[in-house]
């Protein structure tokens, strides 16, 4: 069950957790994470968990690809159809350029302005109310339906309208994870090596910092708004900004500085592990974050333990099922935090 908070467009939601597949979903919806944060209170170095999670994927830039070659059935075969792919344009605006992206479960979308869109002859999918006020057109290929397919009306119209009417090239993001972990995520960049100008390794940038005699704030799990034993919970998600940006507290008592402090009632924590990621990271790789998390804090969960997933802003998705919003602020931004009572709450920024 979940109860909501919502005010303007900063959302909470407290989830109860059972240890069910229902507890992923949240998680498996968030495509084409570009800065994961981690805070672990009471922890003095990063577990080795959390990079683990993270170590086996590989993740390539491709140069002037063209796009035909993303519908071509040796790709959909040997990568669509056999592991999670996730791919997106970068260096695009979404407001004024095209952009592609393809989700793990084997759907492309092309996010193109008016005039690309009536050049390319393709049918698109229904405006939301950005999109009409933009101008922009989105068109959706399902990679994987049975008659998307060589010598089908469909598949040949799209393949000659991507490679002969208008041949679009752009620079991508990939990263795969197939099926049978016998076969290597590496096979992906092997693969566009003959496709495109360039393929080289995108590396994810960590980070770690550690923080000693940390203030804390009191969390009541049963009151978001705050109560005698718990501070709201915006002040304790801006709590959470200050230590991702490692804002020190001013204690001077100057009043012509401006300071921030800690929300009350809070506790004072002897260590405290902040832990970032900054590159392209796959659905597939936090879900194996979160479920070593659940399994770590259900032994030593004194603490609320904070992730937060920063979504591309140039991304057509924010989601599985929401289309980004044209670089709003906090459009795509997501903080699951995990509760000592086996709860969690869910803070989400949404300029919709």
């Amino acid at each position: 069950m979940a109860a909501s908070i919502k005010k303007s467009t900063f959302i909470l939601e407290k989830i109860t957790l059972d240890y069910t597949q229902k507890d992923l979903r949240r998680i498996q919806e968030q495509n084409f994470t570009q800065t994961l944060s981690l805070v672990l209170p009471g922890e003095n170095v990063v577990p080795n968990f959390v990079q683990e999670s993270l170590t086996n994927q590989f993740t390539y830039k491709l140069h002037m690809l063209p796009l035909f070659c993303l519908i071509e059935m040796p790709f959909v075969q040997a990568f669509v159809k056999k592991g999670a792919i996730n791919l997106m344009s970068v260096n695009r605006k979404l407001d004024t350029d095209d952009s592609v992206v393809i989700t793990p479960n084997g759907v492309l979308l092309l996010s193109l302005t008016k005039d690309t869109f009536q050049q390319l002859g393709l049918e698109a999918v229904k405006q939301t109310p950005t999109q009409r006020k933009q101008d922009i057109y989105v068109v959706k290929i399902n990679l994987l339906h049975k008659s998307f397919r060589p010598g089908k009306k469909g598949y040949n119209r799209t393949l000659w309208c991507l490679k002969d009417r208008l041949d679009l090239v752009m620079d991508c993001l990939v990263s795969w994870e197939p099926h049978d972990e016998k076969l290597c995520s590496s096979s992906v960049g092997v693969y566009f090596v003959d496709k495109c100008d360039k393929v080289e390794r995108f590396d994810l940038k960590q980070t770690t910092h550690q923080y000693t005699s940390l203030q804390c704030p009191k969390i009541d799990s049963n009151h978001p708004t705050g109560s005698e034993i718990g501070c709201n919970f915006r002040d304790f998600f801006e709590w959470l900004g200050a230590i991702a940006c490692n804002i020190p507290t001013n204690e001077s008592g100057d009043p012509y500085i401006s300071t921030w402090a800690c929300p009350e009632p809070n506790t004072n924590i002897p260590r405290c592990c902040l832990f970032q990621a900054t590159g392209m990271i796959t659905a597939q790789a936090i879900v194996r974050l979160w479920k070593s998390l659940r399994h770590h804090t259900a032994q030593t969960h004194n603490y609320p333990v904070c992730l937060t997933l920063h979504g591309f802003p140039d991304s057509i998705m924010k989601n599985k099922h929401e289309f980004n919003n044209f670089y709003i602020a906090g459009d795509n931004l997501y903080t699951f935090v995990l509760l000592p009572e086996n709860c969690c709450w869910l803070y989400k920024a949404s300029g919709s």
